[in-house]
């Protein structure tokens, strides 16, 4: 299904509230166990469900992009400023929030906790407070 940049927007600052909960937990790292004498399962990130439904969410609304170099991208100066500089991501343009995501989200397979390190460093939670932004200034812009 293909979403409207309104829809979008509202599905990601939906988690905003979640994620801005000081009792909110995106997930936990599980316990090493041995599965067999000598050899043991090496720990691995949980996720909660409403992370898991997050990250549903940026799949299903079109905010991890298919065909973007995001690995080439995450090296570049724009990147470096939206995932380490809150006032560059306040005013991040829609593009580049899923540029941002894609990259958060798509790093995970290569490192695990790859997410949940970006939601501790409050980077997925300036994304959907930028989303939530955004949706506002496109409502007050709908109604002049």
């Amino acid at each position: 299904m293909i979403y409207n940049l309104n829809e979008r927007l509202k599905a990601l600052a939906a988690f905003l509230p979640m994620f801005e909960d000081p009792e909110f937990s995106f997930g936990h790292w599980s316990e090493p166990k041995e599965v067999h004498p000598g050899v043991s399962e090496m720990p691995y990130y949980c996720f909660s469900g409403i992370a898991l439904d997050f990250l549903k969410m940026s799949r299903e609304y079109g905010w991890v992009l298919n065909g973007f170099d995001w690995p080439t991208w995450i090296g570049t100066p724009e990147a470096e400023q939206l995932r380490n500089n809150p006032e560059v991501l306040n005013k991040a343009t829609p593009e580049q929030l899923a540029r941002i995501l894609t990259a958060v989200i798509r790093g995970e397979r290569f490192c695990d906790g790859a997410v949940a390190d970006s939601f501790e460093a409050g980077l997925i939670t300036g994304i959907c407070r930028r989303a939530s932004q955004l949706l506002k200034e496109s409502d007050e812009n709908a109604e002049t």
